[in-house]
């Protein structure tokens, strides 16, 4: 795999840039800021939903807040920490990574909009995506994993883990048409305690 250092990449930049075109004075900027990068935290409120052949989750989600989101439309969703760092090629990566929020699985197959949630608790979702829109030189590759605690209507407790990696060929270079090559694909629970 080839890295490239950032100071390497803008040298190069500045170099090319004073061999072409016009010439520019010694006192003048070379545009070495015009290639950097930039690192931006925000935050937002939305519902995620994924699961696999076994379990459907939905994550930022009361059961109450869902059942009025299935009922009449209206959006509470929890809160989201997104990190975005854009490269000096444009390109972007993605991280998102969230604690505490709410979750609803539901056992497969199910409607979430007409049944009540299997079980209910809260967990931490980590995610990664190293090239958002598909712009970059190389593969992509993205992943995802969510741990925490949710209980059935018993109050018998289980442990979440549900873990989602996959890479998108090079060969895609837009994000409304691509194949995405599914590596690991699970949602599991296991119960705690006696």
């Amino acid at each position: 795999m080839r890295r490239f250092s950032l100071l390497s990449a803008t040298a190069l930049t500045g170099v090319l840039a004073l061999g072409c075109g016009e010439q520019t004075s010694p006192t003048a900027p070379v545009g070495l800021l015009a290639a950097s990068l930039s690192v931006e935290r925000t935050t937002d409120h939305f519902g995620f939903a994924f699961g696999d052949e076994h379990y459907l989750v939905i994550l930022g989600a009361t059961a109450e807040n869902w059942a009025a989101f299935c009922a009449t439309g209206a959006e509470n969703w929890d809160e989201w920490t997104i990190l975005t760092v854009t490269r000096p090629d444009g390109s972007q990566k993605l991280g998102e990574q969230t604690r505490d929020l709410h979750a609803l699985i539901w056992n497969q197959p199910a409607d979430p909009c007409a049944v009540s949630p299997d079980y209910t608790g809260t967990a931490s979702y980590t995610n990664h995506d190293n090239d958002l829109d598909l712009s970059a030189q190389g593969a992509n590759g993205t992943g995802m994993i969510t741990r925490g605690t949710v209980s059935d209507a018993s109050g018998q407790n289980y442990h979440l883990l549900s873990v989602f990696n996959g890479t998108i060929s090079r060969i895609y270079t837009s994000a409304d048409n691509y194949v995405l090559d599914q590596h690991v694909e699970f949602v599991r629970l296991t119960p705690v305690g006696p």
